[in-house]
């Protein structure tokens, strides 16, 4: 159809094309969240005041982590264990004032960094599901989304579990592809951590399995029954690499089997387990 030559032309063109796209995707959405932060938060941070109370729960679990006083929100002793708090968040805070002292504003120049390459993985996600039809739109809405840039600016779990869970998709989208271990225990271990990060995510992995066990496309790829329940197996065990241990912590220390009290207890299906 093309005269010789000219196809690797075009393909160097579009992979240009895209390199391209992507830096300026990554540049407009830190720009925007640059912007952000000096006109609303540089003033806030400066007097010490933190907004909202999540925020506040946040980052005082956070100072009482680094001065060994326990995951707690307490701000004097006794130090009260926190359980309405998954440990990925408060760790990560816990992180940045331990390097850098409590300066609240280094994490989020680092959550800024997070949400800027969230949209760079998001058109990465766009192009594995839709291919040749993929515009890139998908990336621009999440650079320029003001919600986005909002969260990306506040201590909350938003900028993490959103990278966690896109880069999980990523990875179910291999799996699918490829029937690998790796990719079952890389997905399910993901699963785990945005579990551990905001407790909304405990089902996921169950949806997941489900996905791979009930849908046609999934089984045709697997070249056998024993196969698929292999994979799926490495996907839970994954997961439970890093919940259960939180869950088993919560039971021996306060004697509750659960991954967090938000929620009602919708966590019960790991109760046996630990």
């Amino acid at each position: 159809m093309f005269p010789k030559g000219i196809k690797p032309v075009m393909r160097t063109f579009v992979d240009r094309l895209n390199a391209n796209r992507r830096a300026l995707i990554l540049s407009t959405a830190i720009a925007m969240r640059l912007a952000f932060f000096g006109f609303a938060w540089s003033g806030t941070y400066a007097s010490g005041e933190l907004r909202p109370s999540d925020a506040i729960g946040y980052d005082r679990i956070a100072i009482n982590l680094v001065e060994a006083n326990g995951f707690s929100r307490s701000e004097t002793p006794p130090y009260g264990l926190d359980l309405n708090r998954t440990p990925l968040y408060p760790t990560f805070l816990a992180a940045v004032y331990w390097l850098f002292g409590h300066h609240p504003w280094i994490a989020i120049l680092l959550q800024i960094g997070v949400g800027a390459s969230i949209c760079v993985l998001i058109l990465r996600l766009e192009r594995q599901i839709l291919g040749s039809y993929s515009t890139g739109a998908s990336g621009w809405i999440m650079a320029v989304y003001p919600l986005s840039v909002v969260y990306d600016n506040t201590i909350l779990t938003e900028s993490l579990f959103t990278g966690l869970l896109v880069v999980t998709a990523i990875m179910f989208i291999r799996l699918t592809q490829t029937a690998r271990l790796k990719y079952a225990l890389l997905c399910g271990g993901l699963c785990g951590l945005s579990t551990m990060c905001r407790p909304i995510a405990t089902y996921l992995v169950l949806f997941l399995t489900l996905f791979l066990c009930l849908s046609r496309p999934c089984r045709n790829r697997f070249t056998s029954w024993k196969r698929l329940i292999v994979v799926c197996l490495c996907l839970n065990l994954g997961f439970s690499a890093f919940v259960l241990p939180w869950v088993v912590r919560n039971l021996q220390v306060v004697g509750s089997a659960r991954i967090s009290h938000i929620g009602g207890g919708s966590d019960i299906w790991l109760r046996p387990l630990s």
